[in-house]
């Protein structure tokens, strides 16, 4: 049986149903959510889950248009803007990548922040705007409420360093910042290794927190469960 990217192991059995395009318009119907995006720009995405209900609808810039399909599989399909990237996934998750341009990427997400209000903004950013983790710009961050980095590696940078100032957002932009962990344990490439005791540690020292990866690391049970034993029962004691 082939191997899965790590990506697309955690999707299995959330599939993107159809995908149907009229000039630069789509409609994406996945197993969790119905995604519109027309030439203008204007968007809307309703949840199927439990019933259908709408989640956001609005308008993108308009300099962003026109809209083209860059990669279709069965579990996620990208769209492609000028300078923005967008990713519709099986499991009913909306990615915005702002592709390496700071402009556009900072009024995405002051556009973002201003159509969620004060529902839940989660940034995947690895590298962007700057290619780099290296520099990034906390201005920004700061309109999300959780921002995960670290899939692109570390950039050279020592453990600690990496943590305290590119992941963890603790007193910079004070979103909360989490962690990568499969792209830059310390190893080059993407592994499904679980957590050590060691950089657990070092995470909760620099204020970041690791997500969780269920369904990556579910094929190391006794990993996992060490883990969620030590992870959440030093946060637990930290909240306390």
């Amino acid at each position: 049986m082939p191997q899965l990217p790590l990506q697309e192991k955690a999707l299995i059995g959330m599939a993107v149903k159809s995908v149907h395009a009229v000039a630069a318009s789509f409609e994406i119907l996945t197993s969790g959510a119905h995604v519109r995006l027309l030439q203008d720009g204007s968007f809307a995405v309703s949840q199927l889950i439990g019933g259908e209900r709408q989640l956001i609808r609005g308008s993108l810039p308009a300099h962003l248009s026109p809209w083209r399909l860059i990669k279709q599989t069965p579990f996620a399909c990208e769209l492609a803007g000028c300078g923005l990237k967008l990713t519709v996934q099986g499991d009913s998750v909306l990615i915005f990548e702002p592709q390496q341009h700071i402009r556009p990427a900072y009024r995405m997400l002051r556009a973002a922040r201003e159509l969620l209000g004060d529902r839940i903004l989660y940034l995947h950013s690895s590298t962007e705007p700057f290619g780099t983790a290296r520099v990034y710009p906390p201005f920004a961050y700061a309109y999300a409420d959780y921002v995960l980095s670290g899939e692109a590696g570390r950039f050279d940078l020592a453990l600690d360093n990496f943590l305290r100032f590119s992941v963890g957002q603790y007193q910079i932009s004070n979103a909360v910042g989490l962690w990568c962990y499969y792209g830059s344990m310390g190893l080059p490439g993407y592994h499904s290794n679980v957590p050590t005791s060691e950089h657990i540690a070092a995470a909760l020292r620099n204020h970041a927190r690791i997500w969780r990866q269920g369904a990556g690391w579910s094929s190391h049970p006794e990993e996992l469960a060490r883990f969620d034993r030590e992870y959440y029962g030093k946060l637990s004691k930290d909240a306390g």
